[in-house]
């Protein structure tokens, strides 16, 4: 059973409808961010794992809370405008916010998703994370 749902952030989600509502996410676990698609090599490659020590997966855990409401709010917007310009604007608003999340959290966004991989192929540490994001979600 994969934990992750591979939103490879906001390029994708957002105009995939969004899919990382609290109750959706809770159950699928953290996204992992992708630029644009122009902003994106010809073969994107996957991220390689990265091992976080405590400080990182608390960082990784708050930021994939932040990407969660930003997500919600950005797939608000889209369904209150059916103009594609207006819904680019709003992706492309949030795919900032998104990024700026990550950092904000002193993560890069390859870190953030070289996380996302080592969660993905670790259940007990995936049922961990998953736990404090349901955690931080209820706060």
């Amino acid at each position: 059973m994969a934990l992750i749902t591979n939103i490879r952030v906001v390029a994708l989600a957002l105009s995939a409808g969004l899919v990382a509502a609290p109750a959706a996410f809770a159950e699928a676990g953290p996204p992992t961010i992708q630029l644009a698609q122009d902003e994106q090599p010809a073969q994107p490659e996957q991220p390689a794992a990265v091992q976080p020590d405590e400080e990182q997966l608390e960082s990784f855990v708050t930021a994939t809370v932040r990407i969660i409401s930003i997500q919600q709010q950005a797939q608000k917007q889209m369904s209150a405008t059916a103009e594609p310009e207006q819904q680019k604007q709003v992706r492309d608003e949030a795919l900032q916010m998104i990024v700026a999340a990550v950092e904000d959290e002193g993560l890069s966004v390859e870190e953030y998703n070289g996380i996302v991989q080592h969660v993905e192929s670790n259940p007990e540490l995936g049922e961990t994370v998953k736990q404090r994001i349901q955690e931080q979600i209820a706060q």
